[in-house]
């Protein structure tokens, strides 16, 4: 039996290890996650395969060679230490926040526990070449809005642990105000707080700056636990503009377009564990007075949506399996189509709109006339741990589409569907993929197997590839 497990893990080793006329190169030795290129360097999130660092840290390779250049081990050696890590957790997470204009330098958060178990957060700017600091500030940014300030108004909103937000020149780490926008919470309460804070609360669009926050006032308010603040705040001023409550809105995001319209998408979730359903909602309010405009879904009927805000339009995908594109001034419905799955996620690529459904299909439908050109089971699992921009990437003529459930990696026409190439990797587990990004005819893949006892460790490492885009 021993001599039949390591004639078994010997072919397996001789599998896993043969790269295919696709692949570039790979990665092995450091968990990969959300790669970024920055002029002539791969940044990716990673830790040690030994854990040896106990830093969930930031490392630049050169792309083309693979050698790693500079990383922010050192940077977060200070910070290590404080509360300790585990298997499955670090003591300190780096994180590349934003790219600089010209390229010459990268905004990098830093999160750490300190010694009462508290969770603190630094923001630094530093060189993209070589990994040298050139500025920090303390306090808590929010990375889906981060970008769209700096490229706006070259502001950074930074949120302390008091309640505080600063405004800072995203060039030089000014501090241009300071203002209390949080309400007084609870002590007791108090680490509810900063978990809401540390999940992207903070948003920014136009003129106004936004802060999604709980509405407690007293301790006692544990039924309001799923109620959401929203307080719209002036950009150039600091000054409030309004607030508005959302009542158990177990998930709130916020949007906007150039229309001074601000966007608020809702989902809630219904029944028990054998019942259990999440419905969603979309609401438009004025930005600057939140007056309401119009909604979508009020009452639910169409139970889950996803939605996409494309300039003056809103795509909206419905569980009850139609797509609708909606005036985003009105809420008119400019067309309706049926499509016999629920489409959560949408990319509009020139005049293609490009449709991932729950299970297994994707499509593309004429943007304008929402008429179907093509719709394919490419096995998309949304059981999967991969959603959305993780498991869809495109340029202009291909889509880069993975189908967890098939084990593969496809690239797809975008005009006629047509499969141009495919590719997986051999693991004796199951395995799910994700993208990481495309850099022009490279694209990006991770691999995250599912682990096992009879496995050993090396067969069930992450593994990262750098692959080819033509066929």
């Amino acid at each position: 039996m021993v001599a039949i497990y390591s004639v078994m893990l010997a072919i397996f080793y001789f599998k896993i290890t043969i790269p295919s006329e696709r692949e570039i190169w790979r990665i092995t030795e450091y968990s990969v996650s959300v790669p970024s290129v920055v002029n002539d360097l791969l940044i990716f999130h990673g830790y040690r395969k030994d854990r040896s660092v106990d830093c969930y840290c930031l490392y630049a390779v050169d792309k083309s060679t693979e050698e790693i250049i500079w990383s922010t081990e050192k940077l977060a050696q200070p910070y290590i230490g404080f509360a300790p890590g585990s298997s499955i957790s670090f003591s300190v997470y780096t994180s590349l926040e934003s790219v600089s204009e010209t390229g010459d330098f990268i905004y990098v958060s830093l999160d750490y526990w300190d010694s009462d178990y508290t969770l603190e957060h630094i923001l630094f700017a530093i060189r993209s070449d070589d990994g040298q600091v050139l500025w920090k500030v303390g306090g808590e940014i929010d990375t889906d809005s981060f970008s769209k300030s700096i490229s706006q108004i070259n502001q950074i909103f930074v949120v302390d642990n008091q309640g505080n937000m600063l405004a800072i020149d995203s060039n030089t780490g000014k501090q241009l105000w300071r203002r209390k926008v949080y309400p007084k919470y609870d002590e007791d309460y108090i680490w509810f707080t900063y978990a809401r804070l540390d999940s992207g609360r903070i948003y920014v669009f136009n003129d106004t700056l936004y802060i999604v926050s709980r509405p407690w006032e007293k301790s006692s308010d544990v039924d309001k636990m799923d109620d959401d603040l929203v307080t719209a705040i002036n950009l150039e001023t600091g000054t409030k503009r309004w607030d508005l409550i959302f009542e158990d809105a177990h998930e709130l995001t916020v949007k906007a377009n150039s229309q001074n319209e601000t966007f608020f998408f809702i989902r809630t979730y219904e029944g028990g564990p054998n019942n259990f359903h999440t419905l969603a909602k979309l609401i438009v309010v004025d930005e600057f007075t939140s007056k309401p405009i119009w909604h979508f879904n009020e009452n639910f009927s169409h139970g889950n949506l996803g939605y996409l805000i494309d300039e003056n339009f809103v795509y909206i995908g419905t569980e009850d399996s139609s797509i609708y594109l909606l005036d985003s001034t009105t809420g008119n419905v400019v067309w309706q189509t049926k499509t016999g799955d629920f489409p959560f996620h949408f990319v509009v690529e020139g005049n293609a709109l490009i449709v991932v459904y729950e299970k297994s299909y994707v499509s593309v439908l004429d943007a304008k006339t929402g008429l179907q050109k093509w719709k394919s089971d490419l096995g998309v699992d949304e059981s999967w741990s991969v959603f959305g921009d993780e498991i869809l990437n495109n340029n202009s003529s291909t889509i880069f589409i993975v189908g967890n459930s098939n084990k593969k990696v496809y690239a797809i026409d975008i005009d006629t569907g047509k499969e141009l190439w495919s590719w997986s990797h051999f693991r004796p587990t199951r395995s799910e993929y994700q993208f990481g990004l495309i850099d022009g005819s490279v694209v990006y893949v991770n691999e995250h197997p599912r682990w096992s006892f009879f496995i050993p460790d090396y067969f069930v490492r992450d593994w990262f590839f750098a692959l080819k885009t033509e066929p």
